[in-house]
């Protein structure tokens, strides 16, 4: 029997019912006030003191264990505790991990009361160190039993530091034989046509002899002199040698087209043995040449590796391209139809020796945990290398992947493993490289979680959020790490030390109001009464400082927070609102503020009228303006900056985060030109930079105080590196790929799982030449495609509608989230507008006299399309009030400066900001009449 450690694991709802509660702290008075307000009756509540640990005899809580007639008290600021078998105590909302049964935990738990505490551990009581309520009041004396109940088990073979293969799969070991090739068994039982040249033993002697007459003729009569007239008999003879090779040539090409013919009836009626025989379409060509056949071998249909790179000789067949595309759709039906029926080396198989899709294959061979397999084809094909790694660790390959760890840098994924290895002072090392990373991108927090929950010390976590309290982008959410680190480490004396510090310091003017969110959520969720009532008092004390300033926003926000500290008290609500509004009227009269703007208007009621300008927001200097994209109440610049690009972060006021950056050459730089995301989603939380950067890594941008919302940023290791574009549509990643000459559409789970895939180029119908003619947009399970003024709407792997427009497009926007749902294509000419609930075969243009718009549509369904004018004196618009049913209203207007490089909304349903390459952007509000 291998013994197993018990954890705690939370749920997310309540596991059994209240029978106990635990109230933290040390103070009997914290524990007196705190039952007395319960308002219940405390006869016959056993109270347990709970020491901090083992050896530590101080009290930590109290556990108190009321009779099970008692009523259930309300408004309790303890944490509830459920029971097991009537003997073990432990939180309401968490189970045991590995599950155990109510019998074991009986006969496990050796005393009468059985305390599992997911900050302190396992603690036993006696039956006797059970105590009332009014035995609080006095001192209780120090026992000298043993409080600790955990029992050490037995220990693991510490000297293994990995298991692993002896040797890698080899190229020809990991998928099979595949060793019979073309022309070694011909497809049978399929009558011939009428005038299909002979294909057996005759035919063949019969084109040989011929062949081998008509060459000879050839060679023999090519080392003659010609001389004389063009037409004398030494070059009659060669066209007659000529043309005979020629029909020769023609009678194969005929039997190889009447071959694969039958393949293709074959795949539809008899898909197992066609695959069998099916011929490949992608791939190495091969080295060397065989003798041409005209005949389709036995294949092998397990995928083989042996069968990438070439390296054998090969026979190829020049397959029309109608039949080219048509074989490779069929192909690709039944390799999805082969990942369905879990079937993922035969899907593998046709993935990359039939189309030579060697990212798709990777992709089913890991869904198919052969992560070994996976993992060469990822790290010595595809040049993946973080795939790989993750495919070696799945596969417990672990040698291989702390080595590509290493070399790329991802020390947090390095320290987890060499953990996993319990070589901990490796791990400790890995972890240190990626604290100093953190704290050189300035993420305290991050650093600070790095060094309490990987390091395991706590105290230089705390030392790390006091300097970023100091000073910083964190400063305020440095504060909040460092209370709630101690409070889950129980230190509540220090808590109170500290906030006895903040309230000697002078609080600088723009920390104000972080700090008093901070000491609200420190009065909502701190674990000790003392403190929270230590912190409330003080949060009034650092606000009532600001109030009497001539900031609105501030005094504002810090009326709101006062307000919230006493949820209880209605009169405090009404004063506070008086307050606002009083001292509001009065700043408006001496600083002479502007009126506040009128409620918005609704789509559709016909009240549009011309846009102002409010103002600009400066923007740092130095940068080349690419491209900008709202995310929530705030945007993201992507710019370039002496062959770097950087992404920053910023909000309306002018505040900026230097966020990401890669380093690309000065071609990349002028071609990233798009950050897409999920346009469903008023906050995605992932962007990704088009056309696609070389360098597969996401970026993590930390939060500050102006930011608070996490971001990624970059590109996930699972795409290939052949893709050129994205987009991101809920849960779905749709892949454009062009592989083998075929544009290949993906659809991929976040994960990178291949849930589908097609090859849009014959119903594209058009050749594409490069990357750069092709646009992908996806909203809500609908994936758009444009290619030059073609525009194919995709719908569960099918076409739904194909569109011509009358120019070409250059790109999409999308409607605001919570609207009616609809799509603008922007083109050299106008715009298109595709509102998905009514579309129609019908395209109506907008605008075409404005020559390659932006456009973007406000928070109430405004449509704003702006371009520069044709002499390159300024820009010219026009705001749409516009839905489903048609035009409403429309208000042209100009203005001064370059062509927009960016048109986007802020977070003023009526406001939209400018951006035109210079060192502002310009904020301009849609008037309603």
């Amino acid at each position: 029997m291998t013994p197993r450690v018990l954890h705690l694991r939370r749920c997310d709802c309540a596991q059994r019912e209240t029978a106990a509660w635990f109230l933290s702290g040390g103070k009997p008075a914290d524990w007196l006030a705190e039952l007395s307000r319960w308002r219940i009756p405390l006869e016959g509540m056993r109270c347990y003191i709970v020491p901090r640990e083992a050896g530590d005899y101080q009290p930590s809580g109290l556990l108190v264990v009321p009779p099970k007639s008692a009523a259930q008290p309300k408004d309790v600021r303890a944490m509830a505790l459920g029971t097991i078998a009537e003997k073990l105590f432990l939180p309401v909302e968490a189970e045991l991990f590995p599950p155990v049964a109510a019998t074991e935990i009986a006969t496990l738990c050796r005393a009468a009361v059985t305390l599992f505490h997911p900050a302190i551990g396992v603690v036993e009581f006696d039956p006797a160190e059970a105590c009332g309520v009014w035995q609080l009041l006095a001192s209780a004396e120090v026992a000298s039993s043993d409080w600790n109940a955990a029992r050490a088990g037995a220990e693991l073979n510490s000297h293994i530091a990995a298991v692993v293969r002896h040797t890698l799969p080899q190229i020809e070991d990991i998928f099979g034989d595949a060793q019979k090739e073309i022309g070694s068994d011909p497809i049978k039982n399929l009558p011939p046509r009428p005038d299909e040249p002979s294909a057996g033993m005759s035919g063949k002697m019969g084109r040989a002899m011929r062949g081998l007459g008509a060459g000879a003729v050839q060679k023999f009569f090519s080392m003659l002199p010609s001389g004389g007239p063009k037409n004398n008999w030494i070059n009659q003879v060669l066209d007659w040698a000529s043309a005979k090779l020629s029909g020769l040539t023609q009678e194969m090409e005929d039997l190889r087209h009447s071959e694969l013919l039958r393949l293709m009836k074959m795949l539809e009626n008899d898909p197992d043995r066609g695959l069998r025989h099916a011929l490949p379409l992608g791939g190495s060509p091969g080295r060397g040449r065989t003798p041409p056949g005209t005949r389709l071998g036995t294949r092998n249909v397990n995928f083989n590796l042996g069968n990438i790179g070439g390296g054998r000789a090969s026979d190829p067949w020049d397959v029309p391209w109608a039949l080219r595309q048509k074989l490779t759709k069929r192909y690709r039906e039944l390799a999805l139809h082969e990942q369905q029926l879990g079937r993922f080396k035969r899907a593998a198989y046709i993935y990359a020796e039939l189309l030579g899709d060697l990212a798709a294959a990777a992709a089913v061979l890991k869904e198919g945990r052969l992560f070994a397999e996976a993992a060469i084809l990822y790290r010595d094909h595809l040049r993946q290398p973080m795939v790989a790694a993750e495919c070696f660790v799945a596969g417990g390959l672990f040698t291989e992947a702390v080595a590509i760890y290493e070399k790329e840098g991802k020390w947090i994924e390095l320290g987890d493993l060499q953990r996993r290895l319990e070589n901990e002072e490796a791990a400790a090392v890995a972890y240190r490289r990626a604290v100093e990373v953190k704290v050189a991108a300035v993420d305290f927090v991050g650093a600070a979680e790095l060094l309490e929950q990987r390091l395991r010390v706590p105290d230089e976590a705390i030392a790390l959020l006091r300097r970023g309290w100091l000073g910083g982008p964190q400063a305020a959410q440095c504060l909040g790490a460092e209370f709630t680190l101690l409070g889950r480490l129980a230190r509540h004396e220090a808590t109170s030390q500290r906030l006895a510090e903040l309230r000697k310091e002078t609080t600088p003017v723009a920390k104000s109001i972080p700090l008093g969110e901070v000491l609200e959520k420190l009065r909502e969720s701190y674990p000790d009464l003392t403190v929270r009532v230590v912190a409330t008092d003080l949060a009034r004390v650092k606000l009532s400082e600001r109030l009497a300033g001539d900031d609105l926003e501030h005094i504002r926000r810090g009326v709101q927070i006062i307000a919230r500290l006493a949820p209880e008290d209605r009169l405090l609500a009404r004063d506070a609102s008086r307050f606002l509004a009083d001292r509001t009227t009065a700043l408006q009269k001496v600083l002479a503020l502007p009126p506040p703007p009128p409620p918005p208007r609704k789509a559709g009621s016909g009240r549009l009228g011309k846009p102002n300008l409010l103002g600009s927001i400066p923007l740092p200097s130095g940068l080349q303006w690419l491209a900008v994209r709202r995310v929530g109440s705030r945007f993201v610049v992507l710019a370039n900056k002496q062959n770097q690009m950087v992404l920053l972060r910023g909000n309306w006021q002018g505040q900026f985060q230097n966020a990401a950056s890669w380093t690309c050459g000065p071609k990349g730089a002028r071609t990233l030109l798009t950050l897409t995301a999920d346009e469903a989603r008023s906050q995605p939380d992932f962007l990704v930079p088009i056309p696609l950067p070389t360098d597969r890594n996401v970026q993590v941008i930390p939060t500050t105080d102006t930011n608070p919302a996490q971001l990624r940023v970059g590109v996930p290791s699972w795409v290939a590196n052949d893709a050129f574009t994205l987009s991101i549509s809920g849960t779905q990643w749709w892949v454009l790929r062009i592989s083998d000459g075929h544009l290949l559409l993906e659809e991929r789970a976040m994960d990178g799982r291949l849930i589908g895939s097609f090859d849009v180029s014959l119903v594209l119908q058009l050749p594409v030449r490069t990357s750069s003619e092709v646009i992908l947009f996806a909203l809500r399970g609908h994936v758009w495609i444009a290619c030059g003024p073609f525009l194919l709407l995709f719908k569960n792997g099918k076409t739904e509608r194909r569109w011509e427009l009358e120019s070409p497009i250059l790109g999409f926007d999308a409607s605001a989230p919570f609207l009616p749902c609809a799509v603008v294509a922007r083109c050299e000419q106008g715009v298109a507008i595709f509102w998905l609930d009514a579309l129609s075969d019908d395209v109506e243009m907008l605008a075409s006299h404005l020559a390659r718009p932006r456009a973007v549509f406000l928070g109430n369904g405004t449509l704003v399309l702006l371009a520069g004018t044709s002499d390159g004196r300024g820009c010219e618009g026009v705001v749409v009030d516009i839905d489903h049913r048609g035009i409403h209203s429309e208000e042209k207007f100009y203005k001064n400066g370059h062509p927009p490089i960016a048109l986007i909304g802020t977070d003023r349903p009526d406001d939209f900001a400018v951006f035109d390459g210079s060192n502002s952007a310009e904020v301009w509000r849609v008037t309603t009449k």
